[in-house]
This record gives C-alpha cells, sequence and structure tokens, in this order.
C-alpha cells in the first residue's frame, strides 16, 4: 500500500500567489470593479473609498478561498508528480537503516 504523501506547504503558498494575483485583476462582474482597483481607491484617498472597502472586504474572501483551491490542487499533483520545495519526506523504513559501523564481535 502507498504511503500518502505530506502536503509542501512552501509550494502551496507559492501556488496561491500565482493564483490570488490574476483573480484580484479578474473583473468578473464587470464595470471594472476588481479588487486591485478598490484597494487603489482605499488608499489614494478617492471619495468612493468606503465603497471600496466594503467592497474589498466581500470579494478578498472569495477570491482567497477560490486562489486557495486552486492552489491546494496544483499542490498536489505536484507533489505527486515529484515536485517538492521542503525536502522529501521521511519514510517509514528510514529508521531500519543505520549508517553508522558497527563493531563486528566473533565470540
Amino acid at each position: 500500500m502507498r504511503q500518502p504523501r505530506s502536503p509542501d506547504v512552501a509550494l502551496f503558498v507559492i501556488f496561491f500567489l500565482v493564483f490570488l494575483v490574476p483573480l484580484g485583476f479578474a473583473d468578473i462582474k464587470g464595470g471594472g470593479m476588481t479588487l486591485w482597483a478598490d484597494v487603489r481607491d482605499i488608499f489614494s484617498g478617492s471619495p468612493q473609498w468606503r465603497g471600496a472597502v466594503g467592497r474589498a472586504l466581500v470579494s478578498l474572501p472569495c477570491i482567497a478561498i477560490a486562489a486557495a483551491g486552486l492552489a491546494w490542487t496544483a499542490q498536489v499533483v505536484a507533489v505527486w508528480c515529484g515536485l517538492r520545495l521542503t525536502g522529501r519526506p521521511k519514510t517509514p523504513q528510514a529508521a531500519d537503516y543505520d549508517d553508522a559501523r558497527t563493531e563486528r564481535r566473533d565470540d
């Protein structure tokens, strides 16, 4: 039976950011209302900053959940293909092998 592969958190974070940034630029509702446009309005002192805060507070969790789902799937596929950034997980057989030399006694 195959051992389940452990997740690679560093790889997940990279994939999460790779998916979060483009999803933040996606104009899903139309009308130029993207997450990054709302962030720009908040920090630029725009008169519509209060509306931008409300939209950002609603859209950020939705975009983050979508990015996390895509990133987790991409990370699972990458680990399954053998790509890891945090090193190999220890196998259960690793404890059975000892590299230290032992003295042999012929008594």
